[in-house]
């Protein structure tokens, strides 16, 4: 968080877009808190108020390639119980891709008794770990983008892992660079806060 705070005070920095998001999307929901007159999230220690029937029973994960989403479900499915809860990589749609709430996959889903969780990793290590391996359009791109410099990686058009579905695209688009389209990607999952009740960063 720290990192991300700094690189969204410089001016004109091309992660400023992600920074922001990030610090939004880690804000906008807490469990057990509340805002304060200054606008802090503090402790809420209201009595709680729930219903049985409204009880949390599906869990999503989603997050850009690179940024622990294996790791994450790997660790629910080992320590949440499983007869009551469902842990899936997917929303609506798979966990890398644009969410379109008006997609078959997302009728009937019950998102009131959902919590979907976004994975977060810090840029410096996601745009290493993405010139490595992009996981974009198979393995002869994979490896041409490896042999880049990786000042030219970070530099040069990268087309988008999923459709855009506000745009109404029907083939992927490219951006500016791969930066660009992390800075959109958590754009669009911070937007998920609008029409999901219980969104988390992790």
């Amino acid at each position: 968080t720290a990192l991300l705070l700094c690189l969204n005070s410089r001016p004109g920095n091309q992660w400023a877009a992600h920074a922001t998001a990030h610090e939004q999307l880690a804000h906008s929901h807490g469990h057990g808190q509340r805002r304060g007159s200054m606008g802090l999230l503090e402790e809420d220690t209201s009595p709680a108020q729930s219903d049985p029937g409204d009880a949390i029973n599906q869990i999503h994960i989603l997050g850009e390639r690179h940024s622990g989403t294996n790791f994450m479900k790997t660790l629910l499915l080992q320590n949440v119980d499983l007869g009551s809860v469902n842990v899936s990589d997917a929303l609506c749609g798979f966990k890398h891709d644009y969410q379109d709430p008006s997609s078959d996959e997302c009728r009937g889903l019950g998102l009131g008794r959902a919590v979907v969780i976004i994975m977060l990793r810090n840029p410096y290590d996601w745009a290493l770990a993405m010139h490595r391996r992009c996981w974009c359009g198979g393995e002869a791109v994979w490896d041409r983008m490896a042999a880049l410099p990786f000042d030219q990686f970070l530099e040069r058009p990268f087309v988008e892992s999923s459709l855009k579905p506000w745009t109404g695209e029907q083939e992927m688009s490219p951006c500016g660079s791969v930066m660009q389209c992390r800075a959109i990607k958590y754009l669009h999952f911070l937007n998920l806060t609008t029409w999901v009740p219980n969104v988390e960063a992790a």
